[in-house]
């Protein structure tokens, strides 16, 4: 019987990176933390100084694609329809007329498709809610960087962690 038949939630998985993958993330992020301080250099060596199979390698860059895939960027004419919400809930700057309204939001969704578009569409749902006026690229890369630290700072490790295993597995 499928859990949704049953009244229990279903939660889509996604891509899963494989257990050395994990386990290493893991540990890179304990001696990051510094609950293993005193032996750093040498678990972090451990970590990434060690040949792999180039299955596992060939299996993370596979991960890393598909979260990348997971979290594309809107298209441009999708922001700008998020912006022209943004724009009508909330104080436009003075000078603002419809042309000038064209060449900014047209500006703004150039420089919001480098990050995922959930995270531009949650930050431009809530802006509203939040603020009286209409946001600076700056305010917005603000609440976009901190919308996807997580994301962001995991596929660096994990880059970090596969580009060693590659340079030691030659």
């Amino acid at each position: 019987m499928a859990a949704a038949a049953r009244g229990e939630a279903v939660v889509a998985v996604g891509p899963q990176p494989t257990p050395l993958l994990s386990s290493s993330l893991k540990c890179l992020k304990e001696i990051a933390s510094g609950l293993d301080y005193g032996t750093y250099k040498a678990r972090r060596d451990a970590i990434l100084c060690q040949p792999v199979s180039p299955v596992e390698i060939a299996a993370g860059r596979e991960y890393i694609a598909a979260v990348r895939a997971m979290n594309p960027p809107a298209d441009g004419r999708t922001i700008i329809s998020w912006l022209v919400r943004v724009h009508y809930l909330t104080l436009p700057p003075k000078d603002s007329s419809p042309d000038e309204n064209k060449l900014r939001f047209a500006a703004l969704a150039d420089e919001l498709q480098a990050w995922p578009g959930e995270a531009v569409r949650n930050v431009l749902t809530e802006w509203p809610r939040a603020n009286r006026f209409f946001p600076l690229l700056a305010e917005l890369k603000e609440k976009l960087d901190e919308a996807t630290y997580a994301m962001r700072s995991q596929l660096r490790a994990i880059v970090e962690i596969i580009d060693s295993w590659e340079k030691f597995s030659r």
